[in-house]
């Protein structure tokens, strides 16, 4: 059942969310989604026979599909995959210096460190 259901067919009830299973990265988007219960989060594990629905009203659990499970996996590899870029991004910056903060021993003020000068002073690190 990849077709989202127009009812539950335990309660009756037209609230169905999508479970989102997986590394999800959320966004204003997702927020939204969340907080109407449009989506809920499913958890970490994505594996064959997961539901894909869920009834808000009475919890009921609703359909799986290998469809489905193809479809997971492909959004976590590209969360996976985005997370994997921030991480090497961060790792980069931290490398070079880039945004790390210190205190200059010669004003005291906690500077941004650029890998040349304290940025209140100008005095020179090196």
């Amino acid at each position: 059942m990849t077709t989202k259901p127009d009812a539950c067919p335990r309660c009756g009830s037209p609230r169905i969310a999508e479970i989102l299973y997986g590394l999800v990265r959320p966004d204003e988007e997702l927020t939204r989604e969340l907080e109407a219960k449009r989506v809920v989060l499913g958890g970490c594990f994505v594996e064959k026979g997961n539901p894909k629905w869920l009834c808000v009203d009475c919890s009921e659990r609703l359909g799986a599909s290998a469809e489905w499970f193809k479809e997971a996996q492909a959004r976590e590899k590209r969360a996976n995959k985005a997370a994997e870029a921030e991480t090497a991004e961060s790792e980069d910056r931290r490398r070079r210096g880039c945004g790390t903060r210190g205190d200059c021993p010669n004003c005291g003020f906690s500077y941004a460190f650029d890998g040349k000068a304290c940025s209140h002073c100008n005095f020179g690190h090196s």
